[in-house]
């Protein structure tokens, strides 16, 4: 009875011990694969955050980090496409997918054997490519890198700049280097420089690292930094922030110079030669950083060459017979704000010519190659008037063009002089017509007349003869045009006097810069702003920049946008830009709209009410 019962004891105490242990290991394979899902999710996190950061950094970026992979991966349930990259995980229950979504195009392949491996992700034509490597010697020294520039900061659109730096690693285990750049349109490029000799890199093996950058779009690049790593992911950079100012690709041509020469120069008589250059564009502009007027005749001569504007310019007049031209050159960087204009003009002395005709041509050099010029007969002939014609705003101060008060009645001076300043010249009862557009109205010429020439209004003076170095004033009133431009008036001089040998058939081109300034955006029409320029310029669309310097003194920015809404970026968190909603925030310069989730490497930002807010 006792054995009995001793045996029916060992029966029940092994079949608890039997159940305790089904216990102890199915718990610790339920302990094995939460620890192998929890290894994978963090191997797939990471290589998902590296590819998206690797991605937003742009062309030429590598990151190079380390991975584990643990144990009982699946290699035919893993993959990645442009959408996903998917680990499949072998646990008891069967096969699962730890997996993360987003869209980037990707190239290469995932490790998958159980072990550690430091993986290298590299931008390459916007494609992140991804390779793997096992038994890597993390080296402790990180690359240095220092002299990060560019060969020049003035350039034209299309234009290739040298970008270099100076890079080296104490292990000798330089991986890449490459230049951050950020375009006028927010972009960041990641600019891949070589040590090969070429591409503006200094000889090979030197640790100069360069290459040409083409410049396609006009504006404001940044040089931001230099940057290096090395095999072991080391990393080192070089701020800099150099601002490269790129000019529109300039198709200038002889309509955007206006001409305002005299009839004809006598010898031993004063004259001026005068060339209004029109910025039509919302930039400002410095295509020209030379112009140069040559007369065509080797006997041509000047003296007291006088240099009247723009002032400042170093100008020169090489006018000594002989030489085989004469010639009269500013040099520079000349720059023209929005709707604005430039005069070059100087005064001389004819020394030589007499009876005599030349061309004078004036030519205008384009930053970084390339000119147009426009050409004048000119008439030398002894002992005739020098008759020429400008105008002004105040009866002070007379010059080729003059700026008004645009959709306002205005009063133009206009001063008819005999210009050689020596006897026995005089213009005899001269005749001076002046057309003038159509955008002009309510005209009244005071002791003249007006007439309708179909597309233009003719004013004509007769006025009294104006003997040598005298002149002779006049004026007109008139409703401006409503907007800021520029109007060209054409106005011709003739003489009652066959013998004077005035040239009727001369064109003097005049010029008057309208300006709806304003002080405050109320002082400007509808659809319109105050610009940092003082006058009113039309409201921008989505995309458009309306940071602070885009306006007057501070006013606000939303009214530089149609839509009344700008935002600040928050990729270029000094630029802000016009959203196309209240809600709506900008990246780069691209509308975002409210709920969008920006992930930029670590970082995760959701647009929240048209303000970035970080996750």
């Amino acid at each position: 009875m006792k054995a009995q019962a001793s045996f029916e004891v060992l029966i029940v105490a092994a079949t608890i011990l039997l159940a305790i242990g089904s216990v102890i290991y199915f718990t610790q394979v339920m302990i094995n694969d939460e620890k192998t899902l929890t290894e994978t999710d963090i191997l797939v996190t990471r290589l998902s955050e590296e590819v998206q950061l690797i991605y937003f950094l742009g062309e030429g970026a590598t990151k190079i980090f380390p991975v584990f992979v643990p144990a009982n991966i699946n290699s035919s349930r893993t993959f990645f496409t442009n959408e996903t990259i998917n680990y499949g995980v072998n646990i008891a229950s069967g096969t699962t997918d730890v997996f993360e979504d987003f869209n980037i195009c990707l190239r290469g392949e995932l490790p998958m054997r159980n072990n550690f491996y430091y993986v290298i992700v590299t931008n390459i034509d916007d494609c992140v490519y991804l390779d793997y490597y096992e038994d890597f010697e993390q080296a402790g020294n990180p690359p240095i890198i220092n002299s990060t520039g560019v060969n020049q900061t003035i350039a034209e659109q299309y234009d290739y700049v040298c970008i270099n730096t100076t890079a080296y690693d104490a292990d000798d285990d330089l991986y890449n280097v490459w230049a951050e750049i950020r375009t006028p349109t927010g972009e960041t490029i990641n600019y891949t420089l070589y040590d090969t000799g070429a591409w503006c890199a200094g000889d090979a093996g030197d640790g100069v690292y360069g290459a040409n950058f083409k410049l396609n779009s006009f504006g404001l690049y940044t040089l931001v930094s230099g940057w290096a790593v090395d095999l072991t992911g080391n990393y080192a950079s070089d701020l800099i922030n150099v601002y490269i100012y790129v000019s529109e690709s300039f198709q200038a041509g002889s309509g955007n110079v206006y001409l305002n020469f005299p009839d004809a120069s006598t010898k031993n008589r004063q004259a001026t030669h005068s060339f209004l250059v029109w910025n039509n564009d919302s930039v400002s502009i410095n295509y020209f950083y030379e112009v140069k007027e040559v007369w065509d005749d080797g006997w041509s001569s000047a003296e007291f060459c006088t240099l009247l504007s723009p002032p400042g310019a170093d100008f020169s007049c090489e006018c000594q017979a002989g030489l085989g031209q004469c010639n009269a050159t500013w040099q520079g960087v000349f720059i023209i704000n929005p709707y604005n204009f430039t005069i070059f003009s100087y005064s001389f002395e004819n020394s030589a010519l007499a009876d005599y005709d030349v061309t004078a041509t004036a030519t205008f050099k384009i930053l970084n190659g390339g000119s147009f010029s426009k050409s004048r007969t000119l008439d030398f002939i002894q002992n005739i008037p020098t008759a020429q014609v400008y105008l002004s705003s105040d009866d002070n101060e007379y010059k080729q063009g003059i700026h008004l008060q645009a959709g306002q009645l205005v009063t133009v001076y206009v001063m008819l002089i005999e210009e050689s300043n020596k006897a026995p010249t005089s213009v005899t009862n001269p005749v001076l017509n002046i057309s003038l557009p159509k955008t002009w109205n309510n005209i009244t010429a005071f002791s003249g007349s007006l007439a309708d020439a179909g597309n233009s209004w003719i004013i004509s003076w007769n006025t009294p003869t104006i003997t040598h170095g005298n002149s002779y004033k006049l004026n007109f009133t008139a409703n401006s045009p409503l907007l800021t431009g520029l109007t060209v008036l054409n106005a011709t001089i003739s003489s009652s006097s066959a013998n004077e040998q005035v040239n009727s058939t001369n064109i003097h081109e005049l010029g008057i810069r309208t300006v709806e300034s304003c002080t405050a955006h109320s002082d400007c029409s509808n659809g319109r702003f105050c610009n940092n320029f003082m006058f009113c310029e039309d409201e921008k669309g989505v995309g458009g920049n309306c940071t602070q310097t885009e306006v007057y003194d501070f006013l606000s920015k939303d009214a530089v946008c149609v839509s009344n809404y700008c935002r600040q970026d928050v990729v270029s968190m000094n630029n802000w830009y016009c959203t196309a909603d209240n809600n709506d925030c900008t990246e780069r310069g691209f509308s975002r709209d409210n709920g969008y989730i920006l992930i930029a490497g670590p970082l995760t930002y959701t647009c929240t009410n048209g303000v970035w807010v970080l996750s």
